[in-house]
Order: structure tokens, then C-alpha cells, then sequence
């Protein structure tokens, strides 16, 4: 997870917005994106946002990304190959929006499986969408007023909560427990962050990840001397951090037969479980629970997050006699139980 400097986080950490998308249908985002896929269904299209480079938004060029990739029993992306592109930096940023991406799981025998190779395909049509074609003529006018953080009327207000950048799956086993990344961006008048730009990172992956965390942010439309602006963002530091590894916690001792769940929260910063009245601890954590001989949950389970994200999902009942979930992701929309998982001793 990134970590915000305390001088720019504004005092926020917001969540994506979550929405389930039919197979084939394309990942939008405000900066650009078009994703089509001819394998398993992504399930959080709406919520994953792919930016397009800077330098090549500015010139109105075109950039093709092809990749392949595994799907886990979690239904996250891995090893991952970008196998054709027009772009490197394309390519870069689209891996940064498939790290982020929920896919539907291969199932076998009623349990998630490792699926065969996958592939997915983009286009990244920045200058077709009219709000940026619209924005970057503006920008490009040497009349254009841009004003800078300092300037605004009453400071920069966030219109909702931002969404922390994701520390990049890609590095999670080289080694790297920290970094940083520096952005440059615009606000336009209506609050909407635009063309994100890397201008460093310790590692490429982690400037992606920011850039595309930057992209979900809002903020109410900045006005200077009363005025509708346009706002440029310099040298937003985002630091990251690798997140824990996640500990396994039995949840509760007395039957030898258990279920062991992985419950993460990729969205919400530093979201606590609960389960019952029973502080586990900070996401992401494997839990072990109580199943009967036939593999179905003994009991009821109620699993929360304390200090929730007021707009998301807090709270889901495992019910007893229900198969447990393989994985259970508190986001700030509804809560997301994917996959079956196998009881064991």
C-alpha cells in the first residue's frame, strides 16, 4: 500500500468505486482505457482506471497493448507477459491496471483452480474521449490560464476519499519493501483529475500504480478570485510501503476441521478484522474457520472491518451450512466472497 506525506494526503484516503462489468465489455477510465478480454470476466471493470502516458496524450498517438496471464484462486492476475505493444510506457501502465483487476475464477470439481493462459488486449484511445480531446486543446493553448496548488480559493478540497495506490504485485517478491513515486498532474474546473505524469519513481511499477490511484481522485472544482480554474499538480510524492504477509490466525479453536480463508482490503487503508466481537488484526489476514465433516461452515460467522469506509461494504455474514469463500475483498463498494474453499485439518 502507499502511504501519502501527511502535508499533501488532505487528510483523506478514498476508495474505488466498484461495479461488476459483463465478459468482453471494455474498462473505461477518465484518462483513457479501452480493455477487451477473451478469457475469464473481470468483475471490477468499473473500478480500474488505465492511464495513458502523458507524452503520448499530448501528441494524440495511439498505443496497443497485448498481455497473457494466469488467473489465481484468488482471481488476481500473475505471471504476467506483455507480449505485443506499440508503447513501452503503454505497456507499463496497462500491467499497473491489471494488477488491480478481479477476475471470475476457474473452477474444478466446485473448488478455484489456477486457470489456463489468458489473454488481453487494449487499445488506448485517450484522444477519442470528448472531455480529454476538449481538455488537452485547452492545455495546449498558449492563452490557457493554469494556476498553481497555492492559488486556489480556500485550498484544494477533495470532493470524496482517495484511493491509495496499490504496491505493485510485480515487486511484492523482489525484494523491494519500499519506494516512492513523483507525479504531476492537472485538476480541471470541475474537480477531475487529468493527465497524470510520472516524473520519478524508484521503480517504474510503483509510478504506474500512483499515476492510476491519482486518476480516481476528485476535488471540488477549484475557483480562483471566484473563477473557474484549472489547477497543475508538481511533485506529488506518493510513498509505498510492501504491504504485510498475511498471518494465519485460527478463529476459534475446537473443531480439528477447518476452512482458511484470505480476507484482504485493497482499497481501504489500514482496515482492521473482526470476527464476531474478536479483533484479528490489520488486512490482509488467512483465517481459519470452522467447517462440519462435509465441508460446510459449522456456525454463523459475522466478519467486519472496524472504522470502515463509510460509502463501502463493512460487514458480511458467513452463513452456517453455506460452502466458505475462498477469499473475502472489503472494498468501498460491496463487499466481494469470490471462490470455494477446501476444508482441512
Amino acid at each position: 500500500m502507499a502511504v501519502l506525506p501527511p502535508r499533501i494526503r488532505l487528510g483523506i484516503f478514498a476508495a474505488l468505486f466498484s461495479a461488476a462489468a459483463s465478459f468482453a465489455q471494455p474498462v473505461l477510465g477518465p484518462n483513457g482505457g479501452e480493455v477487451t478480454t477473451s478469457g475469464l470476466k473481470i468483475l471490477n471493470s468499473n473500478v480500474v482506471r488505465v492511464v495513458y502516458p502523458y507524452d503520448l496524450a499530448m501528441l494524440g498517438t495511439d498505443a496497443t497493448v497485448e498481455v497473457s496471464y494466469l488467473v489465481d484462486e484468488q482471481g488476481g492476475a500473475t505471471s504476467v507477459v506483455v507480449t505485443r505493444t506499440s508503447n513501452p510506457d503503454a505497456a507499463a501502465a496497462f500491467v499497473a491496471a491489471l494488477d488491480e483487476m478481479v477476475f471470475e475464477t476457474s473452477m474444478l470439481d466446485g473448488k478455484p483452480v489456477l486457470s489456463d493462459k489468458q489473454t488481453l488486449s487494449a487499445s488506448i484511445k485517450q484522444m477519442q474521449l470528448p472531455a480529454d480531446l476538449s481538455f488537452i486543446s485547452v492545455i495546449k493553448n498558449p492563452s490557457a490560464v493554469v494556476i498553481g496548488v497555492r492559488e486556489v480559493d480556500g485550498g484544494l478540497k477533495p470532493s470524496a476519499r482517495m484511493a491509495p495506490a496499490l504496491f505493485p504485485p510485480s515487486l511484492q517478491k523482489s525484494g523491494l519493501t519500499e519506494g516512492k513515486a513523483v507525479l504531476e498532474f492537472y485538476i480541471d474546473p470541475a474537480g477531475i483529475v487529468r493527465l497524470p505524469k510520472v516524473l520519478s519513481a524508484t521503480d517504474p511499477a510503483m509510478g504506474w500504480s500512483a499515476a492510476s490511484a491519482v486518476l480516481t481522485w476528485r476535488f471540488e472544482p477549484p475557483k480562483k478570485g471566484g473563477q473557474p480554474a484549472i489547477v497543475k499538480v508538481t511533485g506529488l510524492p506518493v510513498d509505498f510501503k510492501a504491504p504485510p504477509k498475511p498471518a494465519v490466525t485460527p478463529v476459534p479453536a475446537g473443531s480439528a476441521l477447518r476452512a482458511e480463508i484470505l480476507v484482504e482490503s485493497p482499497t481501504i487503508a489500514n482496515a482492521q478484522l473482526k470476527v464476531g466481537v474478536d479483533l484479528v488484526g490489520t488486512l490482509p489476514q488467512r483465517i481459519l474457520l470452522e467447517v462440519a465433516e462435509d465441508g460446510t461452515l459449522s456456525r454463523d460467522f459475522d466478519l467486519s472491518i472496524r472504522n470502515p469506509n463509510p460509502t463501502g461494504g463493512d460487514k458480511v455474514t458467513l452463513k452456517s451450512g453455506d460452502q466458505p469463500p475462498a477469499r473475502i475483498r472489503f472494498t468501498a463498494g460491496p463487499v466481494e466472497v469470490t471462490g470455494t474453499a477446501s476444508a482441512k485439518r
